[in-house]
């Protein structure tokens, strides 16, 4: 077996066992540490699924975490334990898929999504993010990749990254009547 396909049981089975209440920063920061582990790794292909799906990441071991809402309710978190983590232990996941899913539950874990449906897909809702400088918000659908600045009408980024807002940004927000999905 693999050894991330281990370390990966292990970490499942260490929040399984976790006697404390799981927030979403508890189990943010679990996936962060698990993940930077395998920045240093000397496999090739196992740096490249690194480098594709958990770089990313690394931009929030600059900051302190408490600067992000982490709005999850206790009924998220343990959904997101039980289906997403808990049922899919058992199962021999090859490393880039395991890498790709933690990716994802950090991503749903430090973004905050509204009750504003994308109009574009009608499938999704909005996200909130925002620029490296924190100067601009977005509203972004991960379903089809529609991005609309909140100050004006739709804006390519070519390439820019972007990242979840900050809380400071999110209390802005709400006293512009724009309010998270509660």
């Amino acid at each position: 077996m693999h050894i991330i396909l281990k370390k990966w049981q292990k970490l499942i089975q260490e929040i399984e066992d976790y006697e404390g209440e799981i927030t979403s920063i508890w189990l943010f920061q679990k996936f962060l540490d698990w993940s930077i582990q395998w920045k240093v790794a000397k496999d090739i292909s196992v740096k490249e699924s690194y480098n594709s799906y958990l770089q990313y990441f690394e931009y929030f071991t600059a900051r302190h975490l408490s600067e992000y809402p982490f709005l999850h309710d206790k009924e998220f978190i343990d959904d997101l334990v039980e289906y997403d983590l808990i049922r899919s232990k058992e199962t021999n996941y090859k490393y880039d898929y395991i890498f790709s899913k933690i990716s994802n539950l950090m991503w749903r874990l430090i973004t905050i999504e509204t009750s504003i449906e994308c109009p574009n897909c009608k499938e999704g809702n909005y996200l909130l993010l925002t620029d490296k400088k924190l100067s601009n918000i977005y509203h972004s659908c991960d379903l089809c990749g529609n991005l609309q600045k909140l100050t004006q009408e739709r804006e390519y980024l070519d390439n820019k990254k972007l990242y979840p807002i900050s809380r400071e940004q999110l209390n802005l927000l709400q006293e512009q009547g724009v309010p998270p999905r509660e």
